[in-house]
């Protein structure tokens, strides 16, 4: 599913509505999407508080996401979710479905002879990252470039399935200019909707999903319509913490 961009709770709400349908014996669903106007989003477990520390970004709406993690400034990025059963045989090991899911990007950059590998094992004893920006932290499931975080990926777990969905920064925001992103590290263009097709292809090989270009339910729709007004959209939601 390959949707327009959105404002920042739409996009959450419709992420939400998919992931119930998904649960209730729906087919796996794989949603690229963009944000209008950029957007921030938190990790479920942030302090909203913390998002005046980040000035750069002050400007910009804010949503909550379901997912733990760092704050993401969306605006020069492609953004991707995955939605899968829990019956799938790839979604019972959350951090294989990551490693999986970022391994296929690494093959589709590679058409642009662009390496990127996977960070590695962290270190046991260290202390934990608490870096407000997702990007300024570090996972040995994400995906960097020239020792630079370009792609990190969250889970959300269902009693019935899962949702995946992460960010791959193609260029530097001008409102978070300390991240670069691939074009800038590169030094060569990547033009999103490219690597989109690119990861799609190698996403469809690596899950062994046949994948099929499709939209939104009625149901889906009128579900999301309804998480929109009454959560993502809400102050109650996205200051609860």
């Amino acid at each position: 599913m390959h949707d327009a961009s959105a404002p920042a709770a739409w996009n959450m709400a419709v992420d939400d509505a998919i992931l119930e349908s998904v649960a209730a014996g729906g087919l796996p669903c794989l949603r690229f999407f963009g944000w209008t106007p950029p957007a921030l989003s938190l990790g479920y477990f942030q302090k909203y508080a913390l998002r005046s520390e980040h000035t750069s970004s002050s400007a910009l709406p804010v949503v909550r996401r379901t997912t733990g993690g760092g704050a993401i400034v969306h605006d020069q990025e492609l953004t991707y979710s995955l939605a899968v059963s829990s019956k799938t045989r790839f979604s019972r090991a959350g951090t294989q479905l990551v490693a999986n899911v970022h391994q296929a990007l690494t093959r589709a950059l590679a058409q642009w002879n662009i390496a990127v590998t996977l960070h590695g094992p962290l270190p046991s004893n260290g202390p934990r990252d608490k870096s407000f920006l997702c990007f300024q932290r570090r996972a040995a499931e994400d995906v960097v470039l020239a020792e630079h975080k370009i792609c990190g990926s969250a889970l959300r777990q269902r009693r019935c399935a899962t949702l995946l969905h992460g960010s791959v920064l193609v260029g530097a925001s001008r409102y978070a200019a300390e991240l670069p992103g691939i074009n800038d590290l590169a030094g060569r263009p990547v033009v999103g909707v490219d690597l989109r097709e690119a990861w799609t292809q190698e996403l469809a090989t690596a899950l062994e999903l046949s994948l099929e270009h499709d939209a939104l339910t009625a149901g889906e729709q009128q579900r999301a319509r309804q998480l929109e007004s009454r959560r993502y959209a809400t102050e109650a939601w996205t200051q609860k913490r």
